[in-house]
């Protein structure tokens, strides 16, 4: 049974990461499937794949790439803390990053943005103003 809920988290996973952390809870189930089967193999090889389809083109905007990568790395870190899983599945995204001419700028936009302009995607705060808060709580 655990088996069939992985496989089924395991093809979901990109939708899992975009509506993340809404999707916290089938995180939960997934890192439970993912400790009792052996599984991680298959899992990261889907995931893997379903960015290279659905994210990784020169279709999809580089601040869209940019979000996604850290839903992935906040969704790998609550899935799997040791980082293995994070380290296999997001060097493709770091790999098409560094090939997008935009991708520096697109980062220092995004750590700047104003986080009332609605227009360019803000959800409410900045990318620093998040990283701010999370140096905070962890008290550096």
């Amino acid at each position: 049974m655990l088996e069939t809920l992985g496989a089924l988290r395991s093809t979901d996973m990109f939708n899992i990461v975009i509506d993340y952390p809404e999707s916290a809870p089938a995180l939960q189930d997934l890192a439970m499937c993912l400790q009792h089967t052996n599984m991680a193999g298959q899992f990261a090889a889907t995931f893997k794949a379903a960015l290279q389809q659905r994210l990784l083109h020169a279709g999809a905007a580089t601040a869209d790439i940019i979000h996604t990568y850290v839903s992935t790395i906040r969704a790998m870190k609550q899935l799997d803390t040791s980082g293995l899983l994070l380290d296999v599945v997001s060097e493709p995204i770091r790999a098409y990053l560094r090939s997008r001419a935009d991708t520096i700028r697109c980062i220092v936009s995004m750590l700047t943005e104003d986080p009332t302009d609605a227009t360019n995607g803000a959800s409410g705060s900045s990318l620093l103003e998040e990283l701010q808060e999370q140096q905070q709580q962890q008290g550096l």
